[in-house]
C-alpha cells in the first residue's frame, strides 16, 4: 500500500452517501474545462454556424456579447447559491444552450426551391436576443430545483436590467460584462416569474405565458382514464422542449421527481407522436408500447 494513502472505509463503518456525492461534484465542478473567448466562438462555430448557414456576422456577434454578458455569471450563481438534483458540469450546460438556441433557428436554414426565410440584420438580432435568452432559462436555469427557481429568478432579472447582483461581489465571482446593446425582446420582469413564460415564434416571437400556448383541454369522450394527459404549465414546459429537442435531433434524459408526469409524457408522445416525422420514426414501437403502457399506467 503506497504511503500517505487514505484508510479505506470499513463495510461496516456508516458512509454519508450525499456528503460523498457533494465531494464528487466539488472536485468535478472544479477540474472542469472552463470556458474562455476562443473556445466560445469555437464552440459557437461548431455548434450553430455549421447547420445554420445564413447567421450574418453582426448577428453572431450579438450572441458573442449576450454569452459575455450572462454565461460566466449565471453557472458560477448556480453553483453558489442553487442545487441541481442531477450533477451537471459547465461545458454541458454552455452547449445545452447553444442546442435549444440552434433547435429554434429553422429560419435561418434554406430550403431547396423556397425563398430564404432568414430575417435581415436587424430583425435577426432581435430574434436571436430573445432565442438566448429563452435558451439560457431553459438550456441553464431550469436544471435547478424549485428553490433554485425562486432564486434565479431574482437573479436573473437583475442581470436583464443591467444590475450586478450583490453575490456578484464575492472575491473571485465572474462579472458581467454587459452590452451597450439594448435587450429589446427580454422576458418581462414586473410580474410573475421568468420561468413563466415562452418565446413564442407562433406568436410573431413575442413572449407569452406558457398556458395560453396550448389549447385548453378537455377530456376526449369516452377515453380510458390512461389515454388522459391533462395540461399543467408543468406539462406544457416539458412537452415544449422535448418536442423541440427530439425534432432537431437533440438527446433527451427526463429526470426529476416522482409524479411529476415523465411517464405520462413519454408515453403520450410514442403512442400519439409529436409531429409528422416524430410520428414515422417511432412507427415500429408504437403497438408494443401502446399495449405495454396500457397495462403499467
Amino acid at each position: 500500500m503506497a504511503t500517505g494513502s487514505a484508510k479505506p472505509k470499513l463495510a461496516s463503518e456508516k458512509v454519508d452517501v450525499r456528503k460523498e456525492k457533494e465531494k464528487a461534484l466539488a472536485w468535478t465542478i472544479q477540474e472542469q474545462k472552463k470556458y474562455d473567448l476562443d473556445q466560445l466562438k469555437h464552440d459557437l462555430d461548431n455548434q450553430i454556424l455549421t447547420t445554420v448557414n445564413n447567421i450574418k456576422k453582426e448577428q453572431k456577434d450579438m450572441l458573442l456579447k449576450l454569452f459575455a454578458w450572462f454565461l460566466d455569471p449565471v453557472l458560477w450563481y448556480l453553483r453558489k447559491d442553487c442545487r441541481s438534483p442531477v450533477p451537471t458540469m459547465d461545458i454541458m450546460l454552455a452547449r445545452a444552450c447553444m442546442r435549444f438556441i440552434q433547435a429554434h433557428m429553422d429560419i435561418w436554414i434554406d430550403v431547396a426551391e423556397q425563398p430564404s426565410r432568414a430575417p435581415d440584420s436587424k430583425k435577426g438580432i432581435e430574434i436571436l436576443q430573445g432565442l438566448f435568452l429563452f435558451s439560457l432559462i431553459w438550456g441553464v436555469g431550469a436544471t435547478v430545483d424549485a428553490a433554485g427557481r425562486d432564486n434565479f429568478d431574482v437573479f436573473f432579472k437583475q442581470l436583464l436590467k443591467k444590475e450586478v447582483p450583490e453575490i456578484l461581489s464575492t472575491p473571485g465571482a465572474p462579472q458581467p460584462v454587459f452590452s451597450d446593446a439594448k435587450l429589446t425582446k427580454a422576458p418581462p420582469t414586473d410580474k410573475g416569474s421568468v420561468y413563466d413564460f415562452c418565446y413564442s415564434q407562433a406568436k410573431g416571437w413575442t413572449w407569452i405565458e406558457w398556458t395560453k400556448t396550448v389549447p385548453e383541454y378537455s377530456v376526449p369522450k369516452g377515453a380510458k382514464f390512461g389515454d388522459i394527459f391533462v395540461t399543467t404549465i408543468d406539462s406544457v414546459q416539458a412537452s415544449y422542449v422535448v418536442d423541440t429537442c427530439i425534432t432537431h435531433n437533440v438527446p433527451v434524459l427526463l429526470a426529476g421527481n416522482t409524479g411529476t408526469g415523465k411517464s405520462v409524457l413519454v408515453r403520450d408522445r410514442i403512442l400519439n407522436g409529436i409531429n409528422t416525422e416524430a410520428a414515422q420514426a417511432a412507427k415500429g414501437v408504437k403497438e408494443i408500447g401502446r399495449a405495454s403502457c396500457r397495462e403499467r399506467v
